[in-house]
């Protein structure tokens, strides 16, 4: 079992019991260096609850002035309930300690059975950190869930007796972990005469369930002629935020038929209400792709074939494939073996060999001719490294012999060696894709019948050519309603997280939030979202080449940024849930513009929680 922090008061109270320390609410904001009463009032609380301050401890020094020792504390309180740990005592950390007067003890307990217990790091007593096992999604959290259609599965033929990979979504979960407890695939003919088995499983393989189909009993007619369902109820299969998770619906057809005399169609989707969910308050939501029996847009279209003796391909993106990414590129030679995408190729009713296979480079803006940018370009196979004999838009590999067994899947990388950053635009983006047609994905099955394709066009994630590489880590985001005369008017809202810069060159971000970050608000009609800059940096507080305008992060150096704002309601009788999310972040390599690059992937967690807002 793996160890999880609980990271909420409540989840705590749930696991410790609540305990009878009731005091005063807290009201003012405290930082290093404020004293006074409220002062004392927070050290008291913070020594109360296991976040120890030595020199008070020890009477070397008198309650209240917050000092270096009463922030550490800060922010270890902070980390232990989800909170930007910035040793700031401001709203949302006001809100969370109001919000938990009274429910904290952190005394030993006896390790409740099925869980894990060890000391909470930076206290002094032994409150519980907890293993969750596998597939459970914690009590009391708000996650939400996104559902999109899949290439994993595309438009597919399926013979006799075969079974295939009919259509697949991809389900994306925000703000914590959602489990699916049911999920419906519709049919828009009556599937129980074409097939015996419906499995749902996940992109690895595993089963989720699988539905026999031995007669109109184990579908539901929901209108005659055109639209059948199958059902999978009752089932768990938990969706976490930063890691996508693709279901997979396949098909058994029957090896013995009278129904297949000649080639069905049959579209299978995934519609609107198809996909249930529920999150750890237990609130309940249907998602799903659309208008039903609609190919390409809720489903795909399956080709029930009567014969199918001739050997077809069919390819999809990889699901290894590199995710959208930053690749820092040198400016004193070439950067080689850069894996550009990876694609999956598979033959169906039989072994095939494909000997030519035609990617296509797609241009994003960069304004160089790809042989400019990519010295040398290689595929990949189990087997075999080939080199293109001349880079371009299109590259075409030739001489390949890539063995394809039946209906397994094997994976192509496309790789290229990157030119010198001195020859091209610093910030070139690029994909690859391959358009699946017989002129593009040549071979011959083991009869030596010219291969059939089925069509499509798999194609890569983005990857950004830069000498200044950065990414983005340790995210997080927060949000605590506010009140006015028990109406929940506006929410604090704020983020953090970590900018590493992987190059050798020094990068700069905005100290204006507008400047340093793209937003997208869930607000409406007479409603706002503003978000305000502030930075805290654990050490050190202040950088040599820092200016009014512009926070310096030095190469190979990290700097955590924390951002807060408001969101404020729409209007009584109109309330709606809000809230914010951080799409993207600027930066670049000088002062000027300060937005030249961007990241905009990999930032799901900088998402506040939906917040019921009305004025």
């Amino acid at each position: 079992m793996k160890k999880i922090f609980i990271s909420s008061i409540v989840a705590l109270a749930l696991v410790l019991g609540s305990a009878s320390n009731a005091q005063a609410a807290f009201t003012t904001y405290l930082t290093v260096g404020s004293t006074g009463a409220d002062v004392t009032a927070l050290q008291t609380w913070l020594i109360a609850n296991g976040f120890n301050i030595p020199a008070i401890a020890s009477g070397a020094a008198t309650k209240g002035y917050f000092g270096a020792q009463t922030k550490a504390a800060v922010v270890k309180y902070q980390a232990s309930v989800g909170l930007p740990a910035t040793g700031f005592v401001g709203p949302l950390t006001i809100a969370k300690l109001n919000g938990s007067a009274g429910t904290v003890a952190m005394t030993p307990v006896t390790c409740p059975a099925g869980y894990t217990c060890t000391p909470l790091p930076g206290t002094t007593v032994n409150p519980v950190v907890v293993v969750s096992p596998q597939g459970v999604v914690p009590a009391g959290t708000d996650g939400s869930i996104t559902v999109s259609l899949s290439s994993f599965a595309g438009n597919n033929t399926i013979k006799k007796g075969e079974t295939k990979d009919m259509v697949a979504v991809k389900l994306q979960a925000t703000a914590a972990p959602v489990a699916v407890t049911r999920f419906d695939v519709r049919f828009n003919k009556r599937p129980w005469l074409y097939f015996s088995t419906v499995t749902l499983k996940d992109s690895n393989g595993a089963v989720i369930a699988t539905k026999n189909l031995s007669g109109a009993s184990d579908a539901t007619e929901l209108t005659v002629g055109t639209d059948y369902l199958v059902r999978f109820d009752g089932i768990n299969a938990v969706v976490t935020p930063g890691t996508d998770r693709t279901l997979v619906v396949s098909g058994t057809v029957w090896s013995t038929t009278d129904k297949l005399t000649s080639d069905v169609d049959v579209i299978v989707s995934i519609p609107d209400n198809s996909i249930r969910t529920i999150n750890g308050k237990g609130f309940t939501d249907t998602i799903g792709l659309g208008t039903v029996a609609v190919s390409g847009t809720s489903g795909r279209t399956i080709t029930l074939s009567s014969s199918g003796s001739t050997g077809n391909i069919v390819g999809r993106v990889a699901p290894t494939t590199p995710a959208d990414r930053i690749v820092t590129t040198s400016t004193s030679g070439e950067t080689n073996g850069v894996v550009l995408g990876k694609f999956d190729f598979k033959s169906e009713n039989r072994a095939s060999t494909i000997n030519t296979l035609k990617f296509t480079l797609n241009d994003n803006g960069n304004n160089k001719p790809w042989s400019t940018i990519i010295k040398r370009l290689y595929v990949k196979t189990p087997t075999q490294t080939v080199q293109v004999d001349s880079v371009a838009t299109t590259s075409t590999f030739s001489n390949l012999t890539f063995n394809l067994a039946q209906d397994k899947w094997e994976t192509v990388e496309l790789i290229a060696d990157i030119a010198d950053q001195d020859d091209f635009a610093n910030g070139a983006m690029a994909s690859t894709s391959i358009t699946l047609n017989t002129t593009n994905v040549v071979g011959i099955d083991a009869g030596f019948n010219t291969v059939t394709v089925t069509s499509g066009t798999p194609t890569s994630n983005d990857i950004t050519l830069l000498a200044t590489g950065a990414s983005v880590s340790a995210m997080s985001a927060s949000s605590a309603v506010n009140l006015v005369n028990n109406y929940p008017v506006s929410a604090t809202i704020g983020f953090t997280f970590t900018f590493n810069n992987t190059g050798t060159t020094d990068l700069y971000i905005a100290k204006e939030a507008n400047t340093a970050l793209a937003t997208s608000s869930t607000v409406g009609v007479a409603a706002s979202s503003t978000l305000n800059s502030s930075q805290t940096v654990t050490s050190p507080s202040s950088l040599a080449g820092d200016t009014a305008t512009v926070w310096i992060i030095p190469s190979g150096t990290s700097r955590t940024f924390y951002y807060t704002g408001l969101i404020q309601g729409r209007g009584r009788g109109v309330g709606r849930n809000e809230s914010t999310s951080i799409t993207k972040v600027y930066f670049d390599d000088d002062t000027s513009g300060l937005q030249e690059f961007n990241i905009d992937f990999g930032l799901e967690a900088l998402q506040t929680p939906a917040r019921y807002l009305e004025n």
